[in-house]
């Protein structure tokens, strides 16, 4: 439950050793590479190390190979990671030239398919485009070549509008053109349009006018439209069938060579990201290799004691960190396995800096709590629960496993509350409430919501000491607005709020009250000098001292509204456990409207999907706001950097 320790590392060894050491820390899964010169750690002379550049003859055929084994329909995995992984041994056995020559048969025969392929390609498209055509015809019984060679006559083949061709119809009376209709369907008529070849120029003007499309006829085609159409259509079946047998044929090589080019995709995946991570982070001196990055603490023995037995002319160097924030290391998340859920959702909101407190489990916790209060309900968190399980076991196909975890731990929550509550669908009078009914006890309620934000927020105000003691930011621990001073101010105001509401009077006397209230407020406004103070900076003041007075007042003033306003905020809790309750007596008023058993049956199964689907989102909305803006921003900055381990993809 906490941001796992890093070392950072270097290693140093002969570049002949260069693609089995790389291999391992490929397959570690726990190593994030950087830049050679990101760190030195061995005696090295640094400005003699160059960037690593390295040939790659495996790019070109591994693309070869991946579009072979697409074109046969052969499934590749494009993370192989498994027990299927090339040992160190094999690494020597990769022949470039070898497996060039291997596949080269199967290439080649697969070439000619498939330009015979695309040869038909064209055919089917060229007889669509023509059957397209002659369908439009097909109620005329004339030879369509003898159509394109008329001596006196001008034929023009086209199609408007419905609107337009009614429009051309009545203004052609006097004109010496002749239209007739050949198909139409709900938007457009086709037609052709007959006149004397001295007419063409102004007979095809007036066309123009209602947007007439022409069209060409179809070349090279002689009869009858159906007698073209019967040919069409039987030349497109024989092309189905020559299709098929391609298929047949794709299958065959597939059987043959799936093996073969399968253990080739992985030889070539392996040795292609080899050498892309090699040029991309590795450096070199003489015949001497550079590779810098960072490793989990906890793998960092095991791997380093591996390494050096398998190569011990490898020079391995590692330390751990001493300033978090000027090496920011990369943070990887160790969370008990019901809190996992909950890192994509810390995720949205930042990553968590190195050395900082890990937000999962406190986030996971709270999220749950303030779910099941405003969502509880036996009935309707049971469902949570089952969808949950069905989505992260796969038995249905929605979301990711991780989305299913996490809709269980909300039913789990709900189911609880519910139980809390007495409320079972809704109902009310079938369970008994083990703890309260809220909305007969609808002040209290509210209250209690206030109280749990108020702890809510002085956690997060610890957790933000916490996180300034291990940055050793001793100034903003102090004297920020979530620092000790912010921490004392709310903690009084909120003693003096509670005595002043139950007892009447002032927890202190006025003045000394005025003091301990003003004091902390004053510590906020000077933070920036009393920083540079601590700090021990040359110039304590800034430049422009008005300026950052005003700055400083007006983010005074902002910080008093938020501790009001964060608190209130948290009224919403409260607020959506009685609104629940509410929906829930709307559907039973309605489903009392009807007058029939099933009807009313019908209508509160309606309302409890529509209250699950609706409300349920509104209220994981609400505590995800609550958790970003009321609790998270008091504690949690996000800048730091995701843990990318060196992978094969």
């Amino acid at each position: 439950m906490a941001v796992v320790t890093m070392k950072k590392f270097q290693i140093v060894g002969h570049k002949k050793e260069l693609d089995p050491i790389s291999y391992r820390v490929i397959n570690s899964d726990f190593i994030q590479l950087e830049d050679y010169d990101s760190f030195l750690l061995s005696d090295l002379p640094g400005d003699e190390i160059k960037p690593l550049k390295r040939e790659n003859p495996y790019s070109g055929l591994l693309n070869e190979i991946i579009n072979l084994m697409e074109t046969l329909n052969i499934k590749y995995e494009d993370n192989p990671r498994d027990k299927n992984n090339l040992e160190k041994v094999e690494l020597e056995k990769i022949n470039v030239d070898q497996i060039r020559k291997d596949i080269k048969p199967v290439t080649q025969k697969i070439n000619r398919i498939l330009r015979f392929k695309r040869k038909l390609e064209k055919e089917e498209e060229r007889l669509k485009d023509l059957k397209h055509h002659v369908r439009l015809m097909k109620n005329i019984d004339l030879d369509i070549a003898e159509l394109k060679h008329l001596s006196y006559i001008s034929l023009v083949f086209g199609r408007v509008s419905k609107n337009d061709y009614e429009r051309l119809i009545k203004n052609i009376t006097e004109l010496p053109i002749l239209i007739i209709e050949v198909y139409r369907d709900e938007d457009n008529v086709w037609f052709f349009s007959f006149t004397k070849k001295s007419n063409e120029e102004k007979a095809l003007n007036i066309l123009d006018t209602v947007y007439f499309e022409k069209l060409d006829l179809p070349p090279r085609v002689k009869g009858q439209p159906r007698d073209i159409l019967d040919r069409v259509d039987h030349r497109l079946k024989r092309i189905e069938i020559a299709y098929e047998e391609i298929k047949l044929e794709f299958q065959k090589y597939a059987h043959l060579y799936e093996k073969k080019l399968k253990s080739y995709y992985r030889k070539l995946k392996l040795m292609d990201r080899i050498r892309e991570i090699n040029n991309q982070y590795y450096g070199e001196v003489d015949h001497l290799f550079v590779m810098s990055g960072w490793i989990t603490a906890t793998r960092e023995i095991g791997f380093r004691t591996e390494l050096e037995k398998e190569f011990p002319n490898v020079i391995y160097t590692s330390e751990e960190i001493d300033n978090h924030s000027k090496e920011k290391p990369p943070t990887v998340l160790k969370n008990f396995r019901w809190f996992k859920p909950f890192e994509s959702l810390v995720e949205l909101y930042g990553v968590p800096r190195y050395g900082e407190i890990d937000p999962t489990p406190f986030m996971a916790i709270t999220y749950l709590i303030m779910f099941g209060i405003m969502f509880g309900d036996v009935g309707q968190g049971l469902i949570f629960f089952l969808l949950g399980y069905l989505m992260k076991n796969r038995y249905i196909k929605l979301g990711s496993p991780n989305s299913g975890a996490l809709l269980m731990g909300l039913g789990f929550s709900s189911t609880v509350f519910g139980f809390l509550y007495g409320s079972i669908f809704g109902l009310e009078h079938i369970l008994p409430a083990l703890w309260v009914r809220p909305f007969e006890n609808i002040m209290m309620w509210l209250g209690m919501a206030i109280g749990l934000g108020v702890i809510l927020m002085l956690i997060s105000m610890v957790f933000n000491l916490i996180n300034c003691l291990r940055r050793k930011d001793i100034g903003e621990g102090l004297f920020s607005r979530y620092g000790l001073t912010g921490l004392f101010f709310y903690l009084f105001a909120l003693a003096t709020v509670i005595s002043l509401g139950f007892r009447g009077e002032l927890l202190l006397h006025p003045f000394l009250t005025f003091v301990l209230l003003t004091i902390p407020l004053v510590l906020i406004l000077f933070k920036e000098p009393l920083v540079n103070i601590i700090n021990q900076e040359k110039d304590i003041w800034p430049e422009d001292t008005g300026n950052y007075f005003l700055e400083a007042s007006f983010e005074l003033f902002d910080t008093l509204i938020g501790y009001l306003s964060n608190t209130i905020s948290f009224v919403r809790v409260g607020a959506f456990t009685l609104n629940h309750i509410g929906l829930f007596m709307a559907v039973f008023i309605l489903a009392g409207m009807v007058k029939n058993s099933l009807g009313s049956i019908l209508v509160i199964i309606g309302g409890n999907i529509l209250i699950m689907a609706l409300e349920g989102l509104v209220v994981g909305i609400q505590v995800l706001r609550l958790e970003y803006f009321e609790l998270f921003g008091k504690f949690f900055k996000g800048d730091g950097r995701k843990f990318t381990p060196a992978r094969l993809q």
